[in-house]
């Protein structure tokens, strides 16, 4: 652990005794449920109040990546598993450590190099700044090579466009345009207007042409985007997932040399945007006798993270598969990053998100712990760090599985289940990543002894923004519960009173149920495809509003404003729906990211919201 000389095995001991001293906390390992169902039921819900108490409390400080206290609930963690039986399942014990990029540490170093050679061999040097910049989520290195123009690099089905078809970039520089054709056209049909294909954003078309083996990736304002000055991006426009650095150099370059590359095919860049566009079908190619030389240099500097792992080992038949228990346990810290509360340096405490999941998890490793002679799948359970930081933790397990994922039946994960009440359901997501409604039969059966209202369902809005996503993108089946977005998430006063404990108690109970049935079953869940949302890696500047998740009318309701927030100041209310920005419809949240994404700090907004049944303008300046 940074900072402290302390072994981790004492630090294990340490936390444990603070625990025990702070909150009466005791490692229960041998309690067995007796008495009838209320006693049960008391005595659950006191293990998940002491352990909500630890883990949302001063001590742990917010669990943000860059604290001494995540060390503290890492440790707590894993001395619950312990004491409950479970065996270390990490690379380092119950730990499975890993490093993540430091927030703010990356730089741009020395030596960042693009020069052109033509037919005649002659090479010409560009400036650094003035005619291309480095962007920071791409590899360091050195390459050199033919360079392919592959348009503005998207294959779509639907409408039919394939940029790469008869092309192979493997080992070739690949230069790309921005955003899609007939992407503000809607009188032209087929069009990209209004389309969400992840290959329009910047971080899926990188990604697809990375996986298409490119050497590295150029990127060049399409025209709309470029207008009359073609500003180069920022060093940290984003273009790789958050926390990720890609596995080769990306550029951006000025149109201008985009045209001295693309001088031997006799054509400018405008007149193949201009033939793309008009005929919406791509103009591909190599591009003979024009030629790269790059040399990229950014430092980077990381931050030591681990995940927490406990195994319970599976008997029988089916003892050599494995059914993932997960739940992230980290959160904002003192909100340095993150945070709906513009200019507060205090404990973000997260007891909602996701102390909840984390002791919902503990919860099911005690219960499951006491079970003697239990056959069936094994079961893993993983507390995830780094997932604020963007699925990180979840990330770096599916890349380097303690147990093989070709073995790993399915997923259950838990985030955000502390706010079960009356009038909003739990929700069930990823039911439909699984054939033949296997997962709605086996939840439906486990409610029927819990009696919680569900909410099942496929995809959605919210089913790529947390940990189990990893494990869906890896083509396993999933589960993914959650009780719904509030008025303190990300902000201080997500806090142990907010905190539904015998809600969280009844979602371990529902959970017990399903995990009863998936460790057991002889038939395994199939996998499916859903249709996803993907995760939004930049929203854009901030102005302190909550977006309503649960809300599925045109527009983007506003589920709460920030005190004295930016948007609070212009007047926006909760209840507005937006539907419009500067002239850009917004259709819903996903949409109004992706408006947002486009403005910066200095930008003046014209804001149209619906506010009981009548559009009302907002404007404000981006601080």
């Amino acid at each position: 652990m940074p900072g402290t000389p302390l072994t981790r095995r004492w630090r294990v001991m340490l936390s444990a005794l603070l625990c025990a001293a702070l909150l009466g906390w005791s490692l229960h390992a041998g309690d067995a449920p007796t008495g009838d169902a209320a006693t049960r039921h008391a005595a659950a819900e006191a293990h998940i109040m002491k352990d909500i108490g630890f883990l949302a409390g001063d001590m742990c400080e917010g669990r943000g990546i860059h604290t001494h206290g995540i060390h503290i609930a890492a440790d707590f963690i894993a001395a619950n598993f312990k004491a409950y039986g479970l065996k270390p399942g990490g690379t380092d014990g119950y730990f499975q450590p890993f490093d993540v990029g430091t927030r703010g540490s990356v730089g741009l170093g020395s030596g960042n190099q693009l020069s052109l050679k033509g037919a005649d061999n002659k090479s010409t040097a560009l400036t650094m700044g003035v005619d291309f910049v480095t962007l920071s989520g791409g590899a360091s290195g050195g390459v050199s090579g033919e360079i392919v123009f592959a348009g503005y690099g998207i294959e779509s089905s639907e409408p039919a466009y394939n940029d790469y078809e008869g092309i192979d970039v493997a080992g070739k520089v690949v230069l790309l345009l921005r955003n899609a054709p007939r992407y503000k056209t809607e009188d032209l049909q087929p069009n990209f207007h209004d389309v969400k294909h992840p290959d329009i954003a910047l971080v899926g078309k990188v990604g697809s042409a990375i996986a298409k083996k490119a050497a590295a990736v150029l990127l060049v304002n399409d025209a709309a985007t470029a207008g009359e000055r073609d500003a180069l991006m920022r060093f940290n426009q984003p273009v790789a997932p958050t926390g990720q650095v890609l596995a080769v150099p990306v550029m951006h370059v000025k149109r201008a040399v985009a045209d001295q590359m693309l001088a031997p095919l006799g054509k400018t860049l405008k007149e193949l945007e201009e033939q793309i566009d008009k005929e919406f079908k791509p103009l591909s190619q190599a591009i003979k006798n024009s030629n790269v030389e790059l040399q990229t240099n950014i430092t980077r500097s990381t931050t030591k993270c681990k995940n927490v792992i406990g195994v319970l080992e599976g008997s029988g038949p089916l003892a050599d598969e494995t059914i993932v228990i997960g739940a992230h346990y980290d959160h904002l810290g003192y909100g340095t990053f993150g945070s709906l509360s513009r200019g507060q340096h205090s404990i973000h405490y997260g007891a909602d998100d996701n102390c909840s999941g984390t002791v919902c998890v503990l919860e099911l490793a005690r219960r499951f712990g006491q079970m003697k002679g239990r056959e069936g799948r094994r079961m893993v359970f993983i507390l995830f760090s780094a997932e604020e930081s963007g699925l990180l933790g979840s990330a770096h397990y599916c890349r380097q599985p303690t147990f093989p994922l070709d073995k790993t039946v399915a997923m259950v994960n838990l985030d955000m289940v502390g706010r079960y009440r009356e009038e909003v359901k739990l929700q069930v997501m990823g039911v439909t990543t699984a054939k033949d409604q296997y997962f709605d039969k086996i939840i439906n059966e486990a409610n029927a002894a819990v009696g919680m209202k569900l909410e099942l369902s496929g995809g959605g809005q919210f089913f790529g923004a947390s940990d189990h996503y990893s494990f869906y993108m890896k083509d396993i089946p999933v589960i993914f519960l959650f009780t719904g977005m509030h008025p303190e998430y990300h902000t201080p006063a997500d806090q142990v009173p907010t905190i539904n404990i015998q809600g969280i108690r009844q979602c371990a109970d529902l959970v017990e149920g399903i995990l009863l049935k998936l460790t057991t079953l002889e038939q395994k869940p199939a996998f499916v495809k859903v249709q996803t949302t993907p995760r939004i890696q930049s929203t854009g500047p901030r102005l302190g509003i909550m977006p309503s998740y649960e809300d599925e009318k045109d527009g983007m309701m506003i589920e709460s404003v920030t005190e004295n927030g930016l948007a609070a100041k212009a007047g926006l209310k909760k209840g507005d729906r937006v539907i419009e920005i500067s002239g850009k419809p917004v259709k819903n949240v996903t949409g109004y990211m992706n408006v947002m994404r486009g403005f910066k700090k200095g930008d003046k907004l014209e804001i149209i919201v619906l506010r009981n049944g009548d559009k009302v303008k907002i404007e404000l300046t981006i601080e």
